[in-house]
């Protein structure tokens, strides 16, 4: 791909591009790393919007493992790990100003324990 790339370029816009092709191939593959950029933010955001919607009606409850929310709901944007063998799993849009809300679940063990929703009043930063 990234010959037949060059190829266009090349034919298109004269010998004089060859001096300039690393860069030019280096804006394609940013062009194409920004694609897969959007493509993964849609994938957490959908996740969260399903795990807002769970903790709303209540389903989160039958999620009762580590292993049941990843699959419900991928990885968490952050966990942490304290003193008392207490996970806490960090969820929220992909982009922290876009963030309304954020989910806070809790693990001793492989086991949810307990959860929480903060609006935005009470967001801090993800420490």
């Amino acid at each position: 791909m990234r010959f037949l790339l060059a190829l266009i370029f090349i034919s298109l816009t004269g010998c004089s591009l060859i001096g300039h092709l690393d860069q030019a191939l280096m804006l394609n593959d940013y062009g194409n790393n920004k694609a897969y950029q959007k493509k993964i933010i849609k994938v957490n955001d959908d996740h969260y919007d399903a795990l807002v919607k769970s903790v709303a009606d209540g389903t989160i409850k039958q999620y009762k493992t580590k292993a049941d929310i990843r699959r419900a709901f991928g990885e968490p944007i952050q966990i942490k790990s304290q003193a008392d063998k207490i996970d806490c799993w960090l969820y929220r849009y992909a982009i922290f100003h876009q963030a309304k809300t954020k989910i806070y679940l809790y693990f001793n063990g492989d086991q949810l324990i307990n959860f929480e929703q903060l609006s935005n009043e009470l967001m801090g930063g993800d420490s």
